[in-house]
């Protein structure tokens, strides 16, 4: 099958799973989908998928979402850079002093309630005047992982652009 027609098939599943209009063997097919796709884009990266874990649960994704980070002196409004179920980056004012774990708030969209949790700081680099953070979720329920993953393959399918169109 050519890419762009198993593309258009994706989508039309992805589409459907939005509206959770799917029976149980198509979220199946869906979610073997979703793996299939994030193994051939971590495969042209050249990115490494361990044995015994789901690629579509390491996908990361450029993703710009609002997210609140509480930190020290107050919530800082930033920006995500990338996400992908286990976490995400964001570029923050500096923040003067270490941290190793924040209070997050993060909205995939306008139309549900924001991911509230705490984040472990993986990464605390410079990038300018400002500072680049790289956030692992330390929980997140089913629910919100499954919100996230959803969230990273709607980015993947918008850089990808309309099937007929992609690569």
């Amino acid at each position: 099958m050519r890419f762009d027609d198993w593309l258009k098939k994706f989508t039309a599943l992805h589409d459907k799973a939005r509206g959770g209009k799917l029976s149980t063997l198509d979220n199946r097919t869906y979610l073997g989908a979703r793996n299939e796709l994030a193994r051939a884009l971590m495969k042209k990266h050249r990115q490494k998928i361990p044995d015994g874990t789901k690629a579509r649960q390491l996908l990361r994704a450029p993703a710009v979402l609002p997210v609140h980070l509480h930190l020290p002196g107050g919530v800082s409004h930033a920006l995500t850079q990338e996400l992908w179920t286990g976490g995400f980056t964001a570029i923050i004012p500096p923040m003067g002093m270490p941290v190793e774990r924040l209070k997050f708030a993060l909205t995939l969209t306008k139309e549900s309630p924001p991911i509230e949790g705490w984040a472990r700081v993986v990464t605390d680099a410079a990038a300018g005047g400002s500072a680049r953070l790289t956030l692992e979720f330390e929980q997140l329920s089913p629910a919100d992982a499954e919100r996230v993953e959803f969230a990273v393959f709607d980015s993947v399918l918008t850089r990808l652009g309309p099937p007929g169109t992609a690569m």
